[in-house]
Formats: structure tokens, C-alpha cells, sequence
């Protein structure tokens, strides 16, 4: 029997062919950026075809900025990554832009509260 039953295949291929909204393409965009470094607002419009000022208006009709929606996607990258032990910290914040590992620290604490130290025990212990 093959990695996937019979079950499966109609879900995934409606997965495949589900349209991808606005809001996926720009975090699926951003996201790459963020591996490369510090995201640009210019580059991500030109990867998306569209002008910044147009991705900013629609970003403020939802209440949100480019850095902003930047700063959720490395926080949620940086969660992922931290509940890997195999990981330190100075890679982490490698992969999710950072220049060093007190970068990384200094945001985390001001996104969550805590060091990213403390919030892998935190969720290890859970």
C-alpha cells in the first residue's frame, strides 16, 4: 500500500487546486524573505505584481502594516523552530532574519514576554 489510501486522494487534489488567497500569497512571500534576511516591502510587491502602495492600502483597510504582518510570520516561525531542542537559539534567529541570537531574544521577549529560552521549557514542560 502506497503513503496515501484511496481516502485521501479527492482531499488533496481539492487541496492542490484550492485557490490561494491574497492574504497566503503575501505570508508565503514574506516568509521567504525573511530566510533571506530583512524583508523588503518593494520586493515582496514585485514578487507579488503589485505596488507597495497598493499592498499598504490593503494592509491598513485590515488594520495591519508590511511590518507588522513581518513580525507575526517570524514569531510563528521562530515558535516552530524553537520546539525542534536540536535547534540553539543562534540558528533560529538565522532562519527567521535575525543578525545574531540577541536580536532575536530582544524581539521575542517584546512579542511574547518571555526569553526564547523560557518558552521552549514552557512548552517542553506542556
Amino acid at each position: 500500500m502506497g503513503a496515501f489510501d484511496d481516502g485521501d486522494a479527492p482531499a488533496l487534489a481539492r487541496e492542490a487546486t484550492r485557490p490561494v488567497s491574497g492574504r497566503e500569497r503575501l505570508q508565503a512571500q514574506v516568509e521567504e524573505e525573511v530566510e533571506r534576511g530583512e524583508p523588503s516591502l518593494a520586493s515582496v510587491c514585485a514578487r507579488l505584481g503589485m505596488s507597495p502602495r497598493g499592498l499598504q492600502r490593503r494592509l491598513k483597510a485590515e488594520g495591519r502594516t508590511f511590518r507588522e504582518v513581518t513580525e507575526d510570520i517570524r514569531l510563528e516561525k521562530a515558535r516552530r523552530l524553537l520546539a525542534d531542542d536540536s535547534l540553539n537559539v543562534a540558528g533560529i534567529a538565522e532562519r527567521v532574519g535575525y543578525s545574531d541570537a540577541r536580536a532575536l531574544r530582544r524581539a521575542f521577549q517584546r512579542w511574547t514576554g518571555m526569553s526564547p529560552g523560557r518558552y521552549r521549557r514552557s512548552t517542553s514542560a506542556a
